[in-house]
């Protein structure tokens, strides 16, 4: 491989090694934030004096309060594995 062609090589790699440290950066604050938006969506859709008519019964509202404090658990064990090596 002639040194052009060892240049144009390692500037796709450090792209590629860019692209995928902003992607990991995305992914880990959408970790954080996406349970965070959840539980003020849950708090919103619970709230009959804002909601009126429209907001959740009993049942909508412990399924969604299942599916995020699943989801609050998951993220915090991606989490604590990311930083635990």
């Amino acid at each position: 491989m002639n040194s052009a062609a060892k240049a144009i090589s390692s500037q796709r790699l450090k792209r590629r090694a860019l692209s995928l440290g902003v992607v990991k950066t995305v992914d880990q604050a959408l970790q954080f934030l996406l349970p965070v938006i959840l539980v003020f969506v849950m708090l919103l859709a619970g709230d009959k004096r804002l909601m009126g008519n429209l907001a959740s019964g009993r049942i909508n509202l412990a399924l969604g309060w299942g599916v995020t404090a699943l989801l609050v658990v998951m993220s915090l064990v991606l989490v604590v594995t990311a930083f635990s090596g």
